[in-house]
């Protein structure tokens, strides 16, 4: 088994659709990922990079509409990319959490006697629905939405996994536990405790936390990253690069399947695994 200490890019649960009998025995877990969005300096490069590598449907939203640009796959609306100011320094991948309705002001009421900071408070933006914006203790920002749906759909070119990493995982697991209700489960290796808590354990995790120093990125800024699956991460790295984009962590082989980490050609970090068969 890969180490992922030895292996700073591995992600601590296996990548698979979880079985219905499992989500129907305790039901998905609270907190899970429910969108995802990007906001980047450059739109259409962005849309072009990541149609041509994943396949996606990228649109341009009408004037008024919440989505500027929103992002299917075979028809399931899956997220969007949004434009940031050529000033604005918080471009990147942003997560969406989901809470169940009406539990979203008890939510943010509780962000920043955790530590946390609310950086756009409950906002109604559409009917019956409601978002947030907060950073953890460490300063990673996430979405929080109010939603009673199950996972987001699973599959090729889809995301796959969700995971922040953080300076402080304790204090960290204690805001994700406390705010979004995750199920929060230590991660073991080898037989060993790892610095990487899931929320969900085994088959029904459905994202997780982990220490960013274990992952060679303690000078990094605490952040969410997304993965991707493609059926060949190896022919994906040829694809970056003629795309524009770069490949950060050259493919390599753990018990999840085989991983890549890369940046969209605006500097946007993301992860590609080919899932096991």
């Amino acid at each position: 088994m890969t180490d992922p200490l030895t292996n700073p890019s591995a992600p601590p649960a296996q990548f698979r659709a979880p079985a219905e009998s499992e989500e129907s025995a305790a039901g998905p877990p609270a907190g899970r990922p429910r969108w995802i969005e990007l906001y980047t300096h450059d739109v259409q490069a962005a849309g072009t990079f990541y149609s041509e590598l994943l396949g996606w449907e990228i649109t341009a939203g009408q004037e008024g509409e919440a989505l500027a640009n929103p992002v299917t796959i075979g028809g399931d609306l899956m997220g969007s990319i949004e434009p940031i100011a050529p000033t604005d320094d918080v471009g990147g991948w942003l997560i969406t959490l989901g809470v169940a309705p009406g539990e979203e002001a008890g939510a943010v009421g509780r962000v920043e006697s955790l530590g946390g900071t609310v950086v756009v408070p409950v906002t109604e933006v559409d009917s019956g629905v409601s978002y947030a914006l907060v950073e953890d203790p460490s300063g990673a920002r996430v979405g929080l939405i109010s939603d009673d749906g199950g996972p987001m759909a699973w599959g090729p070119s889809r995301p796959v996994w969700f995971e922040v990493l953080t300076a402080d995982l304790e204090a960290d697991t204690a805001f994700y536990r406390e705010v979004f209700g995750w199920r929060t489960h230590r991660m073991m290796v080898d037989g060993e405790s790892f610095p990487y808590i899931t929320n969900g354990q085994g088959a029904r995790a459905v994202c997780g936390i982990g220490d960013k120093a274990a992952f060679g990125e303690q000078d990094a800024p605490a952040r969410w990253r997304v993965y991707f699956a493609v059926p060949d991460v190896d022919a994906a790295t040829t694809r970056i690069a003629q795309l524009g984009g770069r490949v950060i962590i050259p493919p390599f082989d753990s018990p999840w399947g085989r991983l890549l980490s890369a940046e969209d050609p605006l500097g946007a970090g993301f992860m590609l695994v080919s899932l096991p068969g």
